[in-house]
């Protein structure tokens, strides 16, 4: 038995232990299933949430504990979804390139996107007062032309206003030139 298919390529899976259900998403047909791993040898389609972007889904995450699911794409947003009933929850904008990560930080109301352009964001989701803000956001890449930080490095700037990456360097004055801490 086949599960019922995506009209593209899926670019990203999730398994969610506790309801025992499959996530899968594809970019190119825009959109996300759920499939319930329970019946194996069927592996019946719970629900889709169809058109939920412009352009392709790049990137998504789940939380079960807040049971929501994000999906980020390259049309810069990032879409909330309910996944007990798959209807759009809010739309978070402010992305300046393609989302390429996304991830929540369970068990707090709290969801982290990244986009091609170094922008990292946080954002407040339900069950949160403040929620479908951005809560604070960061460039994840060098504001000096000539200094290149190694993969997964950040980039952050103290409370003496001096910034300094991940590796323990100081990027100096408005971020131009380099000194070991």
């Amino acid at each position: 038995y086949v599960a019922a298919r995506h009209e593209g390529q899926v670019t990203a899976l999730a398994y969610n232990d506790a309801d025992k259900v499959i996530l899968s998403a594809s970019s190119e047909d825009h959109s996300v299933r759920v499939f319930d791993e329970l019946e194996p040898d069927s592996i019946p389609l719970l629900r889709t949430m169809r058109h939920t972007h412009r352009k392709d889904i790049s990137c998504f995450a789940f939380s079960h504990h807040l049971s929501l699911i994000a999906t980020g794409s390259s049309d810069f947003s990032v879409k909330l979804w309910d996944f007990q009933f798959g209807k759009l929850d809010g739309v978070l904008r402010g992305h300046t390139g393609e989302v390429t990560a996304a991830a929540f930080v369970d068990p707090y109301p709290l969801l982290v996107t990244a986009d091609c352009c170094g922008d990292v964001m946080f954002w407040a989701v339900r069950p949160s007062t403040s929620r479908l803000r951005c809560l604070h956001m960061f460039q994840n890449r060098s504001p000096a032309t000539d200094y290149e930080l190694p993969s997964a490095a950040f980039i952050v700037r103290g409370a003496d206003g001096v910034a300094r990456d991940s590796t323990g360097m100081r990027t100096g004055v408005n971020g131009v030139g380099k000194a070991p801490l």
